[in-house]
């Protein structure tokens, strides 16, 4: 067995990091414009954002949920569900951000009898080397 060598270079960044908001908010008025649920601060970089949730139409009505992530990756599409008392949601997006900002989910509602939405989840954003696809 010979001597230790030298050591080598310091190799690549290892693993990801990321940053999560919970966000619970009630009176998001139906019919009206999209209000600000939940946002993360993060530094410049590549991201994979991730919401998942819950919406609940009060009173049981029926209200459609609209939300949407800024900024947005390419092939990012807002999305929309029906709300027929409790739905589950989620969506995500790829975002390159060439200075530090802020990623942002906003929502709306429509539907009868101006009901009030409540939502509930988590917004998360893990900081990558590489985004891949469209």
């Amino acid at each position: 067995v010979g001597a230790t060598g030298a050591a080598g270079a310091t190799g690549p960044a290892g693993a990801s990091s990321g940053d999560i908001t919970s966000f619970a908010r009630a009176g998001i008025p139906t019919n009206g414009p999209a209000v600000v649920v939940a946002s993360l601060a993060v530094p410049a970089g590549k991201y994979l954002v991730s919401v998942v949730g819950e919406g609940v139409a009060y009173t049981n009505a029926t209200a459609v949920l609209t939300c949407s992530l800024s900024p947005s990756g390419p092939g990012y599409v807002p999305y929309g569900v029906t709300l027929d008392g409790s739905r589950s949601f989620s969506a995500s997006s790829g975002v390159t951000l060439a200075a530090a900002g802020t990623v942002t989910l906003s929502c709306s509602g429509s539907g009868t009898l101006n009901s009030n939405l409540f939502l509930r989840g988590s917004l998360s954003a893990t900081k990558v080397g590489t985004l891949n696809g469209s």
